[in-house]
């Protein structure tokens, strides 16, 4: 059973940028490569990483975790 279907709109956004660098693991993700695969537009995509980096901030478990923009339109995850 997929237990995405039960999440709200923005969850699921969240769960599939999520996905999205977890799937490049170390590597940088492009806005593009986002845009590409997401159907979010650059606004969005910037509320939805404030939302991602304050949860894990609340959840951080030993090590800082989240999301930066070292260069315009590249997004780390750490």
């Amino acid at each position: 059973m997929d237990y995405t279907l039960f999440f709200e709109k923005n969850d699921q956004l969240a769960f599939l940028l999520l996905q999205r660098f977890f799937v490049k693991r170390n590597t940088i993700v492009t806005a593009s490569s986002i845009f590409d695969t997401l159907p979010i537009s650059e606004y969005k995509l910037s509320q939805l990483l404030i939302s991602i980096n304050s949860d894990l901030a609340t959840i951080q478990c030993g090590k800082d975790s989240s999301i930066s923009m070292p260069e315009k339109k590249h997004f780390e995850g750490a």
